[in-house]
């Protein structure tokens, strides 16, 4: 019998050749080879690098940036005791250009004649400062034209309820007009204190105004005495936008 094989050799007297054996036919394919990678896994491999090169380029700059800032932060920041001594009304002056005036000033409460009902304001203790815009007589004065933000909050109180009216006008002073033109006005109308003991009532107002070189703006109240004079209650300002 012959071998079970694939192939056997059967020899006549001339030639020898390959015979098939049919009990194993067909012969047997190889293991299917593993399949490559396809295109769209390389387009996704691909993107993560990408990602990961924009992310850390990000980084880089984002700490070159802070560190920059930091650096200027060193430079403009000086010990207290090395700064000139602060004028009594600190003004905007000439010999500062307009990039780096700051153009924004914060009152504070200041104690005000009882006779007149507008307030008057502290410029250079405390929380209080002015940068580009001058202050003169409980008015602000602008130096440059544009249009600024302000605001005004007055905070009144009383030991006993006296049912007094509750307001803050904040006028604008123009040169060449002569009366003053009302920009805000906060009024208190209601109930605001019962029966005979302390009281107190706060107010504020804000916005958006277009202010020209020259024009003055101050603060009125009805009841001066009324208003609580401290820094963190009563305050005035406006900033350059």
């Amino acid at each position: 019998m012959k071998p079970n094989n694939v192939f056997s050799l059967e020899r006549d007297d001339q030639n020898s050749y390959p015979s098939k054996n049919l009990s194993t036919w067909p012969i047997p394919l190889p293991l299917e080879m593993p399949k490559r990678k396809t295109d769209r896994q390389k387009v996704y491999a691909g993107l993560i690098v990408i990602f990961l090169f924009v992310e850390l380029a990000g980084l880089i700059v984002g700490m070159n940036y802070l560190f920059r800032l930091q650096q200027q932060l060193n430079q403009v920041t000086q010990d207290p005791s090395d700064s000139p001594k602060v004028p009594q009304k600190l003004i905007a002056t000439k010999d500062k250009t307009k990039n780096d005036r700051k153009m924004a000033a914060h009152l504070t409460a200041k104690v005000s004649d009882a006779n007149s009902t507008m307030l008057f304001w502290e410029d250079r203790l405390g929380y209080a400062f002015t940068d580009g815009v001058a202050y003169e007589n409980g008015a602000l004065v602008i130096s440059e034209t544009g249009y600024y933000f302000i605001y005004s909050r007055v905070y009144f109180r009383g030991l006993e309820c006296e049912q007094l009216p509750l307001h803050q006008t904040v006028f604008k002073q123009s040169e060449g007009y002569p009366e003053a033109m009302i920009l805000m006005e906060t009024r208190v109308t209601n109930m605001y204190c019962v029966g005979s003991r302390m009281w107190g009532k706060n107010t504020y107002q804000a916005g958006i105004f277009y202010l020209s070189e020259g024009e003055r703006l101050y603060v009125t109240v009805p009841n001066p005495r009324m208003v609580a004079m401290k820094q963190s209650t009563t305050c005035f300002g406006i900033y350059k936008l």
